[in-house]
């Protein structure tokens, strides 16, 4: 799949117990684990086949909550992360090249969820595991400005059964869609959707192997059945069945 601005290309999920967090997703999804080396250390990856479509890594700052975090694609890291700042976010790590990978910074919205903003060496590799990325945040118009004057993306939005719902393109389909968050109580952050063929089936997984669910398994008319899984460390996970096309 070749990667234009504005598609979520990569994910990985933040975590102190990288061996447990694939023990679990292993279970529960059914992905494949496997390893790449890097050099100076091993990377884990997860995935529904060979190639894998997410990572598993440690944090590099202390204390920091377990968490699945994104790259979107952009054209030029360094333009867009100079934007940051202006808009009323955070660039909590510089513009940095990843030896045969990429340039890539993180990004802080105004209520501190976390991106990545990526270019990668090689457009054509992306992963192909996740159906859809969604921001939750608690005041969507107001953050969703900072994406628009960020990143260049076009805000619409639809009425769905909990409520207002945005979709965000980049001149094309939209590649991720934004909400206000169930609860004040949840941090502002982007949820990746897995692919997978019974979110039920997975939903009853997560809950023998010590995760449980956000809310309920759903199914909304053209888009699919659906289900936000929140394992044992805490870091959450939408897992998805789409509409037949």
């Amino acid at each position: 799949m070749t990667q234009q601005a504005g598609d979520f290309v990569w994910f990985e999920l933040l975590t102190n117990d990288v061996d447990a967090s694939v023990a679990h997703y292993t279970e529960v999804l059914g992905w494949k684990p496997r390893t790449m080396d890097m050099g100076d250390f091993e990377y884990k990856m997860l995935g529904r086949d060979d190639k894998g479509h997410c990572g598993v890594v440690k944090p590099q700052q202390r204390d920091v909550p377990s968490h699945w975090s994104a790259y979107v694609a952009v054209e030029d890291v360094d333009a867009t992360a100079a934007k940051v700042e202006k808009a009323g976010g955070k660039v909590l790590v510089p513009p940095t090249d990843l030896p045969s990978v990429g340039r890539f910074a993180l990004i802080a919205d105004p209520e501190g969820a976390t991106l990545n903003i990526f270019a990668a060496n090689d457009r054509e590799n992306a992963s192909t595991g996740f159906h859809w990325t969604e921001l939750w945040c608690h005041e969507p118009k107001k953050t969703l400005a900072f994406y628009e004057a960020v990143l260049g993306a076009k805000v619409e939005t639809m009425q769905m059964p909990f409520g207002d719902y945005y979709t965000l393109s980049f001149g094309g389909d939209a590649t991720g869609g934004a909400m206000k968050a169930p609860s004040p109580k949840i941090p502002a952050h982007w949820l990746p959707y897995a692919l997978v063929d019974d979110p039920d089936a997975a939903a009853e997984r997560a809950r023998s192997h010590g995760g449980a669910l956000q809310g309920e398994v759903m199914n909304v008319d053209g888009v699919g059945r659906f289900a936000v899984l929140r394992a044992p460390n805490g870091a959450m996970l939408g897992v998805i069945k789409p509409a037949a096309a």
